[in-house]
């Protein structure tokens, strides 16, 4: 009964996002704490950004404590500029019951494809999962995060990268990762060679629980 409720609750999530109106923008406020969770949240929740807002402006994610979205928000949102006129939802779990992370899933709904775990042992592997998921339309998961949601979200595992990288092939494990992602996704024509975004990895970021 649970696994029906969940599905009813994941078509009628993802029917509403596909109906959404063009005139509206919704809205997810990361917890932004300082902690790795923090991290891991942001992560997964510009995943689900990147893949629902590919064919116009629908989610906009700002953060409690960093006011640089809410200075750019002010920008866009002027007469003649992009979300001028756009009417404003927050993203919000519907039952009461979930996080808010698992209410931006649902309401993402089938959108997303799956997930990716990287490795913080590794940390370039979180940029490795990033282009996996742009290509894949997957969300970025932490194993902690994978362990805790996958089995509330029902989403299935494309890629699990832990243990992939460990130096034989370059000497470094980082350098490793990178060709393999060179490789499988660049030279195949899987993602652009001219545009290419490169977030510092996670070493030291996730500690102090910043993307920044």
């Amino acid at each position: 009964m649970k696994t029906i409720i969940l599905s009813v609750i994941l078509l009628a999530a993802s029917l509403f996002l596909f109906a959404a109106p063009s005139d509206t923008v919704y809205k997810y406020t990361l917890n932004d704490d300082g902690t790795q969770r923090a991290y891991d949240e942001a992560i997964a929740a510009a995943c689900v950004q990147g893949i629902v807002n590919r064919d116009k402006p629908v989610l906009w994610v700002t953060a409690r404590n960093n006011n640089n979205s809410d200075l750019w928000q002010d920008i866009m949102t002027q007469k003649g500029h992009w979300l001028y006129g756009k009417k404003w939802v927050d993203v919000k779990p519907a039952d009461g019951k979930n996080d808010d992370l698992t209410g931006l899933v649902l309401w993402a709904g089938r959108k997303l494809k799956g997930a990716v775990i990287w490795d913080p042992e590794v940390p370039a592997t979180v940029n490795v999962a990033t282009t996996i998921a742009g290509v894949e339309d997957l969300v970025v998961l932490s194993p902690e995060f994978a362990e805790k949601y996958l089995p509330r979200w029902k989403l299935e595992v494309k890629h699990d990268l832990r243990g992939m990288f460990d130096g034989s092939e370059t000497g470094s494990a980082k350098n490793d990762a990178y060709r393999w992602a060179i490789r499988e996704y660049l030279d195949k024509g899987r993602c652009s060679r001219d545009f290419i975004f490169l977030n510092t990895d996670s070493w030291g970021q996730r500690e102090a629980g910043t993307m920044a």
